[in-house]
């Protein structure tokens, strides 16, 4: 019989695993890139496929264009005046068309707004390991 050694992944290794650094499949802007390594970060490498991460460099430059859009938004302000005196302005819907851009494509990849938040996981460890700890003891339901 063949002499099997055991190997297990340390805490070490599966860090690394985790946050190893994936290379997005098409050149992104230094802006791009970086919403692209936030965007990738709350979910391990092996769940990322080539159509994940092309979705994710779309969402990306969604997330540049967005800023950049609103920056101008802000800077110009709402209500503009055209020829036929006072209109909204027409960057309020490109603005509103990029959000939806960003929720379709987040939905695709499957990213949670809130996963992306450090804070919000930690929050959310606590209140599992709260209900954990409290288990189907607690009297609320008979």
């Amino acid at each position: 019989m063949a002499n099997l050694q055991r190997t297990s992944l340390g805490a070490d290794s599966l860090a690394i695993l985790h946050d190893a650094d994936l290379d997005p499949p098409r050149e992104l802007t230094p802006a791009a890139l970086r919403y692209f390594r936030e965007l990738i970060s709350p979910k391990p490498i092996s769940e990322w496929g080539e159509p994940d991460l092309s979705a994710v460099c779309d969402l990306a430059e969604c997330h540049v264009d967005l800023v950049e859009e609103k920056t101008a938004l802000s800077a110009e302000g709402n209500i503009i005046n055209g020829p036929s005196g006072p209109k909204r302005n027409p960057r309020a819907g490109v603005v509103v068309e990029i959000r939806r851009q960003i929720l379709q494509l987040s939905r695709f990849c499957r990213i949670d707004p809130q996963s992306n938040s450090t804070k919000a996981r930690q929050l959310r460890r606590g209140f599992d390991s709260a209900v954990f700890a409290v288990g189907d003891n607690d009297g609320l339901i008979p």
